[in-house]
């Protein structure tokens, strides 16, 4: 944060012009950028609870497939805000990640599952964990 010194020193139209250019080049992002700068920024905070995973089955282009499906619980304990979710999975076949930014109100759980169908059945060493943000 700025101090009142810094203000005096920079001026408060610098200050001003900085925030607004910093306004005018999220107007010209994509969605995307918009949403990882609002995660940036959130006053949102993460409880996670629940992480399992589960040796699962699922229907992929019209043929079950094995996979991995990861779930856990988020509960927001800050303010309202935007919380970024990155589940993953790692096995002696590779790592593999997905990646979700959710708008949540203070308070606000979800249980969210995430089906992984790159590991085969053959896959050993399978681990799993989450990252959430903030």
């Amino acid at each position: 944060m700025l101090l009142m010194a810094d203000l005096k020193r920079v001026g408060l139209k610098t200050v001003a012009a900085s925030v607004l250019g910093l306004g005018v080049f999220l107007a010209g992002c994509d969605a995307e950028v918009q949403r990882s700068f609002e995660a940036l920024s959130s006053e949102a905070d993460a409880s996670i609870s629940n992480l399992m995973a589960d040796h699962d089955s699922r229907v992929i282009n019209g043929q079950m497939d094995y996979g991995v499906t990861v779930s856990f619980t988020v509960t927001n304990v800050g303010k309202n805000g935007i919380i970024s979710v990155s589940p993953w999975v790692s096995s002696s076949e590779g790592e593999w990640s997905r990646q979700q930014k959710l708008q949540f109100v203070q308070g606000e759980s979800l249980r969210l599952s995430y089906f992984f169908p790159e590991p085969t059945i053959n896959a050993s060493n399978i681990q799993y964990g989450l990252k959430a943000f903030p």
